[in-house]
């Protein structure tokens, strides 16, 4: 998804691609469920909204960068199986097979 913002960005006013990608930006800004949306909350959580409001281009492994850490603290402040969970469930699959 920001590898086609970065193309939509980057291209020219004229193109009939952009013309209707810059109508619904001022169209659709309040409608809940659309692709603008789904970008401005993925920069959002990655602290990059300023990027989105004045529609810069991103540099995309930054950002990949930033969303990975992101998940990764998430997966960390879950909780997990235990292990001994794990093993058992390995040793019964074992006696079956």
């Amino acid at each position: 998804m920001l590898c086609f913002w970065n193309r939509l960005i980057n291209m020219d006013l004229t193109r009939c691609t952009r013309i209707a990608f810059d109508w619904a930006n001022k169209c659709l800004q309040t409608s809940a469920t659309n692709w603008r949306n789904d970008i401005s909350a993925i920069l959002t959580e990655i602290d990059m909204l300023d990027s989105f409001q004045n529609e810069e281009v991103l540099g995309i492994e930054f950002c990949k960068l930033k969303l990975v850490d992101k998940q990764q603290i998430k997966w960390l402040n879950t909780t997990k199986p235990k292990l001994h969970y794990l093993r058992d469930v390995s040793a019964s699959r074992d006696t079956y097979c």
